[in-house]
């Protein structure tokens, strides 16, 4: 990875390689004995963060735009020859959004042409730097169909996923 980061913003694109290899001693004959799976995994992230300065109630507070755009592309390798042993899928959240692979595990990688669009605002107090109120709203869209899945799932039949939104605040300085 290559991050380049300023102060009100950032790019880190991101080469990688997944290279894995199975000797499975199988007790029936289907199936080869020696599995190899590689492929390569490219991923952009980018991000900015503007600031505005406002003062309501007589307190002044820094309120961000913080939007967020992750580009991830996997071609499909086929790994119905891998057997599952610990892989699942990641449960969808604001972190997931954020990574390269949905499966938890080894033994699958997934085919991605992906792209998430986030965008979050923070409302910070000036003078102490609590943040007092974040609000999060994201997306992922989808390029292609799912090819890679594990067995007995069903690929998605959708080009996006739900609308995620996340909320949290600080009421007072004890909540």
């Amino acid at each position: 990875s290559l991050p380049l980061q300023q102060s009100g913003g950032h790019v880190t694109p991101k080469v990688g390689l997944h290279s894995t290899r199975y000797e499975i001693e199988r007790r029936t004959s289907t199936g080869p004995d020696s599995v190899v799976r590689t492929l390569p995994i490219f991923s952009l992230d980018s991000g900015l963060t503007l600031e505005r300065e406002f003062n309501m109630a007589s307190t002044d507070y820094v309120q961000t735009l913080e939007p967020r755009a992750y580009y991830v592309y996997a071609p499909f390798r086929d790994q119905d020859a891998i057997p599952v042993f610990d892989t699942a899928m990641l449960d969808f959240s604001y972190a997931q959004m954020f990574t390269e692979n949905q499966f938890i595990g080894g033994d699958r990688v997934n085919d991605a042409n992906q792209l998430t669009l986030a965008i979050t605002s923070r409302f910070i107090e000036a003078d102490s730097g609590l943040e007092r109120l974040q609000f999060t709203l994201g997306q992922r869209y989808y390029f292609s169909d799912q090819l890679v899945t594990l067995p007995g799932v069903q690929p998605r039949s959708s080009d996006a996923t739900d609308l995620l939104a996340a909320f949290s605040g600080q009421v007072t300085r004890s909540w």
